[in-house]
């Protein structure tokens, strides 16, 4: 099946439809049931809707590119293989995503939002950059790599997400309050509660180690800076008693030299907070 066999079963239910250089602008689209057939479409849409659309064991061909406001709602994909998307600006609400490897491409928010959806087994790879603008009252397990996920203008980053059975790794959460989601008990030790009433002591800590003669300590010291000024980022201004619970990621960061993480729960361990895993974990 191509583009234009599928786009024909719903030219009636298509409100607008522009096609330029193989962009599609202002599609709607709904009611497609396509399950265990191959999938030809090598076409970006734009400021398209996509509703009640079911992918089941399909194998799209060719790259699929959704930007610039898309949005997909009351859909089930499950199994889309070979599937290279390139999102930016989508919206996903009230649907179900099982079994995605999304690469993200640096400096693009991939995600406007998700809302109320369950992304179930997926490998996300953020590419080091926040491409998650906001995701609230969603389930999500399998692997966040390399992913960032800063707080938004909303305050609403994270509100009610389930990030249990989630792996994490070489990801961060910069500005999030991490009272808000529930996490995998396998990371929950490193959420440290009421953080910013250690931003002081840590940077006294940092200063000390900068000044050492031990090349682990000055490691130790540039992450410990550099995590706070992607957290004055992250929470888009200065830090303050509202900032609430925050995951240290330094302490798992592959990019940091071993010794220089364990330099770091150190200096959490001097200030009070255990970032060593427990017999939970």
């Amino acid at each position: 099946m191509n583009l234009n066999g599928y786009m024909a079963e719903v030219d009636g239910r298509c409100a607008k439809i522009e096609k330029e250089n193989d962009v599609i602008y202002d599609a709607i689209i709904s009611d497609i049931l396509l399950d265990h057939v191959d999938v030809k479409c090598g076409k970006c849409f734009r400021r398209s809707e996509f509703f009640n659309i079911t992918l089941k064991d399909v194998e799209i061909k060719d790259v699929l590119f959704l930007q610039d406001g898309c949005w997909i709602a009351d859909s089930y994909f499950k199994n889309v293989k070979r599937l290279s998307p390139r999102f930016k600006n989508l919206i996903v609400t009230d649907s179900v995503i099982d079994n995605l490897n999304y690469v993200s491409r640096p400096f693009d928010i991939a995600f406007d939002s998700i809302e109320r959806c369950k992304l179930v087994n997926i490998d996300f790879d953020g590419s080091e950059h926040s491409f998650i603008n906001n995701i609230v009252d969603s389930k999500v397990s399998g692997i966040f790599r390399n992913v960032v996920l800063n707080e938004n203008v909303q305050r609403t980053q994270c509100i009610g997400v389930d990030f249990s059975n989630l792996e994490l790794i070489n990801s961060a959460f910069f500005g999030v309050d991490m009272e808000r989601v529930n996490p995998n008990p396998k990371w929950a030790h490193l959420i440290v509660p009421d953080w910013f009433q250690y931003v002081d002591r840590l940077i006294d800590a940092s200063e000390k180690l900068r000044l050492s003669s031990d090349k682990a300590d000055r490691k130790a010291s540039s992450a410990i800076q550099g995590d706070l000024t992607f957290e004055k980022f992250g929470y888009r201004g200065p830090l303050d008693s509202r900032r609430g619970s925050k995951y240290v990621d330094l302490v798992t960061a592959s990019r940091i030299p071993k010794k220089s993480r364990e330099r770091i729960v150190e200096v959490y361990a001097d200030l009070g907070v255990d970032l060593r895993p427990t017999l939970n974990s």
